[in-house]
């Protein structure tokens, strides 16, 4: 009985670990993760050595966080800022085949400067009910 007490109890607080929802993640081309999580009220950003939060108003009301519908696709954008830096993900996905991924992306401005690093394995769950669409 005790085992099966530990079991249901660990299996508790795991899946609290997992109520904080990952809203997007990928493998970058240089190796590094990139990934975007739901805690509270906040995203939380990681790319790499790089991790910083942002509300989520905040970044729902970036100009660069929104999802555009075309004829034959939508594109997915959210855009993050970490002091002067901003993170941009984006990637589009063919309207008649949504579970598919094309040119994922993440887009790092700096200025005039912008460095563009492409992604792989993308996993994403953006929440359309709240973001800007366009």
């Amino acid at each position: 009985m005790r085992k099966l007490l530990t079991f249901a109890m660990l299996g508790i607080f795991s899946s609290s670990a997992f109520a904080n929802d990952n809203i997007f993640s990928c493998n970058t081309e240089d190796g590094k993760m990139v990934s975007v999580q739901k805690i509270g009220a906040n995203y939380v950003f990681s790319y790499g050595n790089v991790t910083f939060t942002n509300p989520i108003t905040q970044v729902t009301n970036n100009e660069n966080s929104y999802i555009a519908t075309g004829s034959g696709f939508i594109t997915s954008s959210l855009e993050l800022q970490n002091g002067h830096t901003t993170y941009t993900i984006e990637f589009v996905q063919p309207r008649n085949n949504p579970k598919e991924v094309d040119d994922p992306t993440l887009y790092i401005t700096k200025g005039n400067d912008m460095k563009t690093i492409r992604c792989n394995n993308v996993y994403h769950n953006l929440d359309k009910k709240i973001m800007r669409t366009q």
